[in-house]
Formats: structure tokens, sequence, C-alpha cells
């Protein structure tokens, strides 16, 4: 029987679109709550959190995985918010993110180090599932090795959105999206994990992701 999983991440600060680490914690509940099989695994990576504050997760079933700040520091990306003599630079992008959180969501890349899984679904807090067969939908899918949804927005080229994506864990990859991040070996535009994951994986024709809804900020799923 193949093993899946879904990975999220959760830090105790504000994010980009200001929500502060309780609203992330909630989020997180809801999001769980919208996952209504037992044959998924779900694991909450987490930084800067007392661990009586999972006390709700742990009862909904999430394995709780502390992230230190040192961990963090040492998976986390470097931003790149202008134009810099020998760094990538896209000229034509009609935005470039300051965001500030990039720390936090290159924790996104440990999903790649959970090898005990055949695949992982990694979903941002504010996303809700209204798929009640995602194992099924998971196996069905084992072939591909990367599913996300593409998207171009501001940046100016075909990229993907990284708030759900579908992936074969591999700690080779995961190496690799850690240097692509610590040399700023990435084309910036969101300053986020997203800039690294879409510097190794093709934004191609991927099946449609599990039926869910995205930026759900506020309110059950």
């Amino acid at each position: 029987m193949s093993k899946f999983a879904i990975v999220c991440i959760v830090c105790n600060h504000t994010n980009y679109v200001k929500q502060s680490g309780n609203v992330q914690l909630y989020r997180s509940l809801q999001l769980g709550k919208s996952v209504h099989e037992k044959k998924l695994d779900k694991i909450l990576i987490t930084n800067g959190f007392p661990r009586k504050m999972f006390e709700k997760h742990v009862k909904q079933g999430w394995q709780i995985v502390d992230v230190s700040n040192e961990l963090k520091r040492k998976i986390s990306l470097i931003p790149i918010y202008k134009q810099t003599p020998g760094l990538r630079w896209n000229s034509k992008s009609l935005e470039i993110q300051m965001r500030q959180d990039y720390a936090c969501t290159s924790l996104k890349f440990m999903a790649w180090n959970f090898t005990q899984y055949d695949r992982i679904l990694v979903s941002d807090t504010d996303v809700c599932f209204y798929d009640h067969d995602i194992y099924n939908w998971m196996d069905r899918h084992r072939k591909w090795k990367f599913i996300a949804e593409k998207e171009t927005a501001r940046r100016g080229f075909v990229g993907i959105q990284s708030h759900l994506m579908y992936i074969k864990p591999n700690e080779d990859i995961f190496d690799i999206l850690v240097e692509l991040g610590k040399f700023r070996s990435f084309l910036p535009y969101t300053n986020g994990d997203q800039d690294i994951i879409e510097s190794i994986y093709a934004a191609k024709n991927f099946p449609p992701l599990p039926n869910h809804k995205h930026w759900i900020t506020r309110g059950p799923c």
C-alpha cells in the first residue's frame, strides 16, 4: 500500500499577507478539518511556537515537526531585492516582491526530505480541500514526480504556483533547492520558495490538483 502525506508549514511571525502566527495556526486547523482520510498522514512543520499551542493539532492527527531557528537559517534562501552584478535578474518582470517571510517559506523544502513517503502534497495554510478522495488521487498520479498550477502573474514568464504541490520526496532535490537559495542562483519574483522550486521544475501542462480552494483567510472551510 502506498504511503502518502500532506505537509504544511506555520511560523510564529506575520506572513506576507499580514496574517499573524495565531491566524496561521487557525488556518492549519481548518485545513486539517478539510482532510477527511485517515490513510493520509498530516505533518505540520513549525517554527517559533511553544509546544502547547499544538494540542488541538495533535488531536486532529497532525504530526508536529518543530524546526529550530538555527535549522531555519541553514535552510533559508537569501532574497534578491534589486539588480545585483553576478546575480540573475528579470528586467521584463512587472514586479519584484519585497517579501520578508522567505525563511519560513523555505521550510517547504523539508518536504523533499520525507522519503519515507511515496508522494506528498505540500500545502499552504490558506487552502481548503473539497476532494474527499485525496488518497486515490495521489495514487492515480504516482507516475508524476511534481504537479502544481502554472502561473504567469506579474513575473513576465510562465512559472508555478506553490500554494499546493504534489511532489516525490528526494533528498538530492532537497539539497539542490537549499543550494539554489543559499547561493542566490534563481530568478527573483516572489523572493520565496516558489522562485527556487520553479528553477528546477518545468512549468508544463500538469493534470488538475485535487479539488480545493486557495486564498481562504477567514472563516471555516
